[in-house]
């Protein structure tokens, strides 16, 4: 009885493998086509890792580009701040010499 379970259980477990190993072959004739398959796959990884490092590389730019947009920005508006307040400045020092004139 249990050679009998034996031989069966042999039996399936053989008609898995051929049954899988004809899927494979059948999805994948040859080995090289599973090479190739693989090649493919892999170049188009590397395609892709090669699109995301380019994108990142114009992102940076991108950003250093703004970041020196800015800071030129801001240091135009220092300069009109800075320029603003010399001429008032200079006014109240024009007023202070007219109200010293008009003492004497």
């Amino acid at each position: 009885m249990m050679k009998i379970f034996e031989t069966k259980l042999t039996t399936i477990v053989a008609t898995v493998f051929i049954f899988a190993t004809f899927n494979s072959h059948a999805e994948y004739p040859n080995t090289e086509s599973i090479d190739e398959a693989i090649e493919r796959k892999a170049d188009r990884l590397e395609e892709r890792a090669d699109r995301i490092r380019e994108t990142n590389e114009k992102m940076q730019e991108n950003r250093q580009e703004i970041r020196e947009k800015r800071a030129d920005s801001l240091e135009d508006h220092a300069d009109r701040i800075r320029e603003s307040a010399e001429e008032k400045a200079d006014q109240l020092e024009d007023r202070a010499d007219k109200i010293r004139d008009a003492e004497y």
